[in-house]
């Protein structure tokens, strides 16, 4: 990916001088005038030295970029194995936050012609109830799974944990939780919140049907245990935009009606 990545964005002259930096045997750490040298490039004109210079440290930017992903990644699953529930539960409600962010600063406004206030108490009931839930009943979920189903890529497999989460666990307990959790977290009666629940349970159960199945297999199938909640949260990132959209056009259809 990073040398496509260089490929796609240097010129030709770039890359034709790095092969020759290449072909030299130089190493990345060593400095960039010493390669030009064993390319014996150096009685070439500056424009070739500087044009070398910079793909030469766009390497280095990316080698160091990929570098950094890779002790990021060790780390979270290394504490994500230690500290399964207290990693879910901060990943979950820092993305879900996210998402409502870019929910009310990004999708709202290009549904809505008159700007609106931010609503923070939302961002703020959404992060709760996704720290809550995902950092207590689905992490242990996730972990159950693994002992009563077992583990690995066969379909039989992963398809009994895709019957149990996306068929039943989302519709009867995520969706109802989402809703009520979220509505009194926000000021609203539970009598309110059970009401807001039955206007948009069968929309969100179907459009969340139709959206975790994908997703939730290759989770289940390519996902180690320790990223699965983060996988499933960048999922949510969209589909918790989508479901946060849905309240908030069924708030203002009733202000229109009242």
């Amino acid at each position: 990916m990073m040398r496509a990545a260089v490929r796609r964005f240097c010129p030709p002259e770039w890359l034709k001088t790095y092969q020759r930096l290449r072909l030299a045997g130089g190493q990345i750490q060593c400095s960039p005038n010493r390669k030009f040298a064993d390319a014996g490039i150096m009685s070439q004109s500056p424009s070739v030295h500087a044009n070398a210079d910079v793909a030469w440290q766009l390497r280095q930017a990316l080698h160091r970029l990929r570098s950094g992903m890779r002790s990021a990644g060790h780390w979270y699953a290394n504490t994500s194995d230690r500290h399964p529930y207290i990693t879910a539960c901060f990943t979950a409600g820092s993305l879900l936050m996210l998402s409502d962010s870019t929910c009310q600063a990004v999708i709202q406004p290009l549904m809505s012609e008159e700007p609106q206030p931010w609503d923070r108490q939302r961002t703020w009931a959404l992060g709760v109830w996704g720290a809550f839930w995902y950092g207590g009943p689905v992490k242990f979920l996730y972990l159950a799974y693994d002992r009563f189903f077992g583990v690995g890529k066969a379909w039989q497999v992963v398809s009994k944990k895709l019957i149990v989460d996306v068929c039943l666990h989302t519709p009867l307990a995520l969706i109802p939780s989402f809703y009520i959790i979220t509505g009194l977290l926000r000021g609203d009666s539970l009598e309110a919140s059970i009401n807001h629940l039955k206007s948009c349970w069968l929309t969100a159960s179907f459009g969340c049907l139709f959206f975790w199945l994908p997703v939730c297999t290759l989770n289940f199938a390519f996902v180690p245990q320790h990223s699965r909640i983060l996988a499933v949260n960048v999922g949510n990132f969209f589909n918790k935009s989508f479901l946060s959209y849905l309240t908030k056009r069924q708030e203002e259809n009733k202000a229109d009606e009242a």
